[in-house]
């Protein structure tokens, strides 16, 4: 390579340098969206015992059954803040943590008839908005560690539906809840005004407990963040 290229080689990466470090140093409003998954802390076999007491309080004995729960799903969420310097910010954002499906088929002895299947389902939705503050601390001119910590304004909503011969029934209800929030994440910034973000992130007992039931829910997530 030529000192001439070796050069504008240089310059070039000085400037990407220099322009990351103006992100992370300078404040101001930014913007971003993140996926990935987010994982809840349900446990089985109450799902099954609520099916079993579906129908036996209809009069209708669990002879046998199979039941699955899939307690994670692709979750979504879009933000906005404030960087008041490179090691501090506050942020809004909206969080959508997907739906958690517990599924059963059996056959059960209704009361008086042959025996004959069953099905029984469940479903877990959670959303909600949040606010949080944020901690950084740069590594070198391109990358930081944050940590979070905030309130998310949580909507769950519990679904139920069950089905028995010629007869099905569903019913759901919903419940507001204030619920606490912390984690930790990397960033990497690229030029002055975009970064993108690794983050694991834990909300603490999302939903309500006599209604809807509450759960941690772990998220893990990738961001991509402009900053104006």
């Amino acid at each position: 390579m030529s000192n001439r290229t070796g050069l504008v080689v240089g310059l070039g990466l000085a400037l990407s340098l220099a322009s990351a470090a103006s992100w992370a140093e300078g404040g101001g409003w930014y913007f971003g969206v993140t996926g990935g998954q987010a994982e809840a802390d349900l446990n089985k076999v109450e799902f099954d015992d609520l099916a079993i007491f579906a129908f036996e309080s209809n009069g209708a004995d669990v002879l046998s059954g199979s039941s699955t729960l899939d307690d994670s799903d692709t979750s979504f969420s879009l933000f906005g803040g404030y960087r008041v310097s490179e090691y501090f910010a506050v942020e809004a954002g909206y969080v959508d943590f997907g739906t958690m499906k517990y599924r059963s088929t059996g056959v059960v002895d209704p009361m008086g008839l042959p025996p004959a299947s069953a099905a029984f389902s469940a479903d877990v939705e959670a959303a909600g908005f949040t606010v949080a503050a944020i901690g950084s601390i740069p590594i070198g001119n391109s990358f930081d560690v944050h940590g979070r910590a905030g309130v998310l304004f949580a909507d769950t909503e519990f679904t139920v539906s069950a089905a028995m011969l010629d007869a099905s029934a569903s019913d759901s209800v919903s419940e507001n809840s204030q619920d606490f929030f912390y984690g930790i994440g990397v960033g990497l910034q690229v030029g002055p005004n975009w970064s993108f973000s690794l983050d694991w992130q834990q909300f603490k007992d999302v939903g309500d407990e006599d209604e809807t039931g509450e759960s941690d829910v772990n998220r893990l997530s990738l961001g991509v963040i402009y900053k104006l």
